[in-house]
């Protein structure tokens, strides 16, 4: 695996960062203040970037305001974990539902709708798997 990074976009100018690489370490506190710092945090309900996207792993660090819903466009293709770093969520994966808080971890297998809605203010690491 070589080194791989993300281009610049519009909301995010300022330059890439590695996205892929045979070993990569990430400062999500960083991750966590950029995200939130940005414009599409000041206008929305939510933000997120991409920590790290391999063949097999995609990583995502994400922040959703309170009352704002993630929703799978379609069924997961793989293995997926929603890990809450900050605040609480209640979701819903096929016909489960329940709640999560502060350093607790979801993890739902293949084929699987889901979403989740911010009860408060929260900062998660989606990781889908596969």
């Amino acid at each position: 695996m070589s080194e791989r990074q993300n281009d610049p976009t519009h909301n995010r100018p300022e330059g890439p960062h590695t996205v892929e690489s045979p070993a990569l370490t990430a400062d999500l506190g960083q991750f966590a203040e950029q995200i939130r710092t940005e414009n599409a945090w000041q206008k929305s309900d939510r933000n997120a970037i991409t920590v790290f996207k391999g063949e097999k792993i995609t990583v995502v660090l994400g922040a959703l305001r309170a009352n704002a819903t993630l929703t799978s466009p379609s069924a997961t293709e793989n293995t997926t974990t929603l890990q809450l770093l900050e605040g609480a969520f209640s979701y819903r994966v096929g016909e489960k539902t329940g709640t999560a808080k502060k350093g607790q971890l979801l993890v739902f297998e293949t084929r699987q709708h889901f979403s989740i809605s911010a009860t408060e203010e929260c900062l998660y690491l989606l990781t889908m798997a596969g």
